[in-house]
């Protein structure tokens, strides 16, 4: 449906597929416009969401009704979001208006492949253009990619060797030179040194101690703890020793955990010096058994001389 739209209301940011626009042409079809003030050019594309409307084809007669101070422009609309009136302008001019340029179509895959996250062939149709172009294209981003990186290193490398940021950790480093704390630490890497910094998400250690595996321990043992001291108080469960003792080992158990997270060792058990009893190997003699010496008589009734 065409409609006479005012030209305020037509978003165009981020909808231009030209890599620029062309000022001769802009001129050619104002001077068209300045000769015939009652005529209209053919009516420019766009979606409208219920909003906005959001305009994908014919920006330069756009600019030039803009140029002849005309207010209104016929437009054909169509239902559709800005991402849809997005996707039609990246394929726009391949079958008329000014015939797109090579950069134009560079551009429209630019813009396409964080649309469509690299997928070749959408990118490829959306585009009106061959998957060799696109391809090349993604192979340009990434070495362009790979370049920034090494760029950023090589300024790292210069910040950690010129001696001033002596003493900081990575995360001081990195902030001060505007780059990411890994970038950082693979400069400091390559040229071995010892910068240590603090991971994001790394934990914090007090005295030794593992405070995250300590958190861990005391949410593992408190249940059993309050159970054996529940049980203890109000007499169910074991009885007398077995009881006390379940009560003192749960609480031993919490307190190592909270200053520590380290069991220290158990109490060693006392050894056993009672020699074990021989036994008899299967197949050997059986030991004779131990005759018991009879006592010597004693007679009372002797009478020694002495």
């Amino acid at each position: 449906m065409i409609e006479k739209l005012i030209l305020e209301d037509i978003e165009t940011t981020g909808l231009q597929m030209r890599a620029e626009m062309d000022v001769e042409l802009i001129e050619e079809y104002f001077q068209w416009l300045d000769t015939h003030p009652n005529d209209d050019m053919v009516a420019v594309s766009a979606c409208f969401d219920g909003d906005s409307y959001y305009m994908w084809d014919g920006f330069h007669r756009l600019a030039a009704y803009d140029k002849a101070g005309r207010g209104l422009i016929p437009c054909q609309v169509e239902k559709g979001s800005r991402d849809e009136a997005l996707v039609k302008a990246l394929g726009a001019n391949e079958r008329h208006g000014r015939r797109r340029s090579d950069l134009d179509k560079r551009h429209s895959v630019e813009v396409a492949i964080d649309l469509f996250k690299e997928n070749v062939e959408d990118i490829s149709n959306a585009c009106c253009v061959s998957t060799s172009l696109v391809y090349k294209i993604l192979k340009e981003k990434e070495l362009s990619g790979e370049r920034q990186k090494r760029k950023k290193l090589d300024i790292a490398k210069e910040a950690l060797q010129s001696g001033e940021y002596e003493g900081l950790s990575l995360e001081e480093v990195a902030e001060a030179i505007g780059c990411s704390r890994a970038t950082v630490a693979q400069a400091a890497k390559e040229l071995k040194l010892g910068i240590e910094g603090k991971k994001p998400d790394e934990e914090p250690v007090v005295e030794g101690f593992n405070l995250p595996k300590c958190r861990k321990n005391v949410e593992k043992s408190v249940g059993a703890a309050t159970r054996a001291v529940d049980d203890y108080f109000n007499g169910t469960g074991a009885t007398g020793s077995k009881k006390h003792n379940g009560v003192i080992k749960a609480f031993n158990y919490i307190m190592e955990t909270i200053f520590g997270a380290r069991k220290s060792p158990a109490p060693e058990k006392a050894k056993n010096t009672m020699p074990k009893p021989k036994t008899v190997k299967k197949g050997s003699a059986p030991l004779k058994p131990i005759k018991k010496k009879e006592p010597v008589p004693v007679d009372d009734e002797d009478d020694y001389d002495l």
